[in-house]
């Protein structure tokens, strides 16, 4: 044998195209129930960090109460940790919560690291919108929580978006 089989267009686009090979991989292998488990588990992580960070956010940036600062630091700090420190104990609180093999064993750790990056850019976004807009629609007749949905959380959809990019990579 030769070396002449090595030296090919080993980068370039194949000379026999066989399709049969993309059905064994969907059919056989199972790629395609892996691409839909891939679907489910992020879409769910992207719904759950988006909403439990954009209302702490909103609750750490707008409102005054005495230890805000020390939870948004709080929640900061979780970006220093580790992902691969935590992988025993995170095992250790799956099989104790009899989550293992389910989604939930995937969707909580991803939630869990990805609230704190989110709570960083929507922090960000939420301090550069003028607190008028607030006032304006708490005179209107606004609620917190009219304020919040109303207000705000259209404001943020440049943000959201920034933020879903994250845990879909």
């Amino acid at each position: 044998m030769g070396y002449g089989s090595y030296n090919g267009n080993i980068a370039g686009l194949p000379v026999k195209w066989l399709w049969s090979n993309y059905t064994k991989a969907l059919v056989d292998a199972k790629v395609g129930l892996y691409l839909m488990n891939s679907v489910i588990v992020t879409g769910i992580t992207i719904i759950l960090t988006a909403a439990f960070s954009l209302m702490a956010t909103y609750a750490l940036t707008r409102m005054k109460w005495k230890y805000r600062n020390n939870t948004l630091t709080l929640f900061l700090l979780g970006m220093m940790i580790p992902i691969h420190a935590a992988l025993l104990p995170v095992f250790l609180i799956m099989h104790q919560l009899k989550v293992l093999n389910s989604y939930w064993s995937l969707v909580l750790p991803y939630v869990a690291f990805g609230i704190p990056m989110a709570i960083l850019i929507f922090s960000g976004f939420i301090q550069t919108i003028p607190r008028e807009l607030e006032e304006a629609a708490c005179i209107d007749g606004c609620n917190i929580y009219g304020i919040f949905y109303k207000i705000i959380f259209p404001l943020l959809k440049p943000a959201i978006a920034n933020s879903k990019l994250l845990p879909s990579v």
